[in-house]
């Protein structure tokens, strides 16, 4: 089965009103290719991560994913506002990862209150996610995974404590070109539609 290690230490200060948050993490995958659910079941094909195609036929990943990844938050109140600002770097330092595969970073920030009835907020965040910076079967699918970049802009509403109201739009794009089949991308048929989108999607979620 595969195993994920993972370290992590970070700090975070109060100076008045304002709080930081700083912290580093190492992520280290070992046997992705040991399971289906990993490398042979429907998770790879909303990746977009590099595959290969071994001499018994089976898709498995290109590279391994070690990765880094440095996280710092600000958080302060604007008028009666919360405000969260929000940076976050990956680098994946696996042996033979392209160099210009191997990172990924987001800028976000969120302002406005949740969880109260009457409360609203908004979110905005720009994310650079390179092809094999990350594992993209366990990242952000709505956005679609790894190899995009491109914006989400999201607004809150809680008419109720428990009763949440959401409108999301994202704008996204390929990173690079997606590889063809005769290019050595075995996942050519999913890969080939992730191009440029424009998506709005409403949700309704309600707590009990």
């Amino acid at each position: 089965m595969p195993c994920l290690y993972l370290n992590q230490a970070g700090f975070d200060w109060s100076i008045g009103s304002v709080k930081w948050v700083l912290a580093e993490s190492y992520y280290s995958w070992s046997n992705l290719n040991g399971t289906k659910w990993m490398h042979d079941g429907v998770y790879n094909k909303g990746g977009g991560n590099s595959f290969v195609t071994d001499p018994a036929g089976n898709i498995n990943f290109e590279y391994d994913y070690k990765l880094w990844e440095g996280i710092s938050e600000v958080g302060f109140k604007l008028g009666p506002y919360p405000v969260k600002v929000f940076l976050d770097y990956i680098y994946n330092t696996a042996d033979g990862v392209p160099s210009d595969e191997n990172k990924a970073y987001n800028v976000s920030f969120k302002i406005g209150n949740e969880g109260k009835k009457g409360a609203y907020s908004l979110y905005y965040k720009y994310a650079y996610i390179e092809q094999n910076a990350v594992l993209g079967c366990l990242n952000d699918q709505d956005f679609y995974s790894a190899n995009r970049k491109g914006h989400k802009v999201a607004l809150h509403y809680w008419p109720y404590g428990n009763t949440l109201l959401r409108a999301v739009f994202f704008y996204t794009d390929p990173v690079n070109a997606w590889k063809t089949a005769a290019e050595g991308n075995p996942l050519w048929n999913s890969d080939r539609y992730k191009e440029h989108e424009n998506r709005l999607q409403m949700d309704f979620v309600f707590k009990f």
